[in-house]
């Protein structure tokens, strides 16, 4: 009698307390809406363990190992994330960088080891889950479905570590006869699953079309400051005009038949490429376009974040003649002490800027060829279309990180692209 009469009275356990989710996205990759689902689905999943907090987040730049990144963005801007340099117990973090490209799970050490996340195959098993949703930019998919994956110790990429002998042998066999065909089907497998998100994409894309090339050309009418060349509207025309050349490809190629796409994107493959890759120039031109047009209307972040990013490679160029000494190491200094100046006001900003970087381009070409040569950057010098084209590039200055490539070629680094006024050494 005594044991029913306490279970009458018995208190019911609390329930736990969902977890706290924070979004923090900088590259703006996410809408309010997205963050919303974030919170609210993220709130459903059913961990294994108590977590405290699920932290998700974006960066435009970032390091090669994302997980560096989220420590020094913490402990500038999020220090009660972190313990020493640990995150705090009860922390998931699922994250992406858009340059470089990439994405990672971090977790507190206890999170890490209830859910397994560092055990074989479930880190690249999570990574999975969110690559396949960010290679069609569906970025809350696949932050989400990242967050499912932690708590899921049964995901996992599977390893052929386990494989006993005679399976090793008989995969070996198979493998020298079929190496061939195997190398085929992989390379069509690859190339399939390249077209079907890039078709994907498109179909996305297309009803954005018109607005995009009318939101750019309202910007580019704007633009009237000494940052905005001449030729910046005919790069716009011009990326603007092939992608209304495509247009009726880009429709029929969105519009494939579901079941007998695999063929058509076969024999499409070169058309949905190009396709794909004037949309980008399309969206990058735009997002550019834009950037350059509230800098002139001195948009107080994005002049720090573009002057931010003219000093470090004017340092970088200052390190490289680090024992010349000299007139050059002098003049660029000055360039350094000058830009730094600009963060106390943005009075004009524009005029101030351009003069900085033509004056900077005139430096740049008096620098030894050892200099180019050590230089740590070797990627062809972007253009509006690019997405890590930034205000002034080929127009006003080459960045000192872009010279590897002309110096590799022997090129003059003056003679790279016509400047309107360089500044007089």
């Amino acid at each position: 009698m005594l044991p029913l009469l306490l279970s009458l009275f018995a208190v019911p356990a609390a329930a736990a307390e969902p977890a706290e989710v924070l979004v923090y996205d900088y590259a703006e990759v996410l809408t309010p809406q997205h963050e919303a689902m974030l919170r609210s689905e993220t709130a459903r999943i059913e961990f294994p363990t108590d977590i405290e907090r699920v932290v998700y987040t974006s960066y435009v730049e970032n390091t090669e190992d994302l997980t560096e990144t989220f420590r020094l963005d913490f402990r500038h801007n999020n220090p009660e994330l972190l313990n020493d340099d640990e995150l705090n117990d009860g922390t998931l973090v699922l994250g992406v960088g858009l340059d470089p490209r990439t994405m990672a799970v971090d977790c507190s050490p206890d999170i890490c080891e209830d859910l397994n996340i560092t055990g074989p195959g479930r880190t690249t098993g999570i990574l999975d889950q969110i690559a396949a949703s960010i290679e069609n930019n569906m970025y809350e998919i696949g932050l989400l479905n990242g967050a499912k994956a932690a708590a899921n110790p049964e995901i996992r990429r599977e390893s052929a570590e386990g494989a006993q002998t005679w399976q090793i042998f008989v995969v070996a066999s198979l493998f020298l006869l079929l190496i061939v065909g195997a190398v085929f089907f992989w390379m069509r497998t690859r190339l399939l699953h390249e077209l079907v998100a890039k078709q994907a994409f498109l179909h996305a894309r297309l009803p954005e079309l018109q607005q995009l090339k009318d939101r750019g050309d309202y910007n580019i009418a704007s633009l009237d400051g000494p940052l905005s060349p001449p030729e910046i509207k005919r790069d716009w025309a011009g990326i603007k005009t092939e992608v209304e050349h495509l247009t009726p490809e880009v429709r029929h190629i969105s519009r494939l038949d579901i079941e007998a796409r695999a063929s058509q994107l076969y024999s499409l493959s070169s058309e949905v490429r190009t396709c794909h890759a004037a949309v980008m120039k399309l969206i990058n031109a735009v997002e550019n376009v834009e950037v350059l047009n509230r800098i002139e209307r001195n948009d107080d972040y994005l002049c720090m974040r573009e002057l931010n990013y003219f000093i470090d490679d004017v340092a970088e160029a200052r390190t490289r003649v680090a024992r010349s000494g000299g007139g050059i190491a002098k003049r660029l200094d000055s360039i350094i002490d000058r830009a730094q100046d600009l963060h106390s006001g943005l009075n004009d900003f524009s005029a101030r800027f351009a003069a900085l970087m033509r004056e900077y381009h005139s430096v740049l070409a008096t620098l030894p060829d050892s200099a180019y040569q050590r230089s740590r950057h070797s990627d062809a010098l972007p253009t509006l279309g690019d997405a890590h084209w930034h205000p002034g590039i080929g127009s006003h200055y080459m960045p000192f990180v872009y010279a590897w490539e002309w110096a590799r070629k022997g090129g003059s680094h003056r003679d790279a692209f016509p400047v309107a006024s360089d500044v007089d050494a």
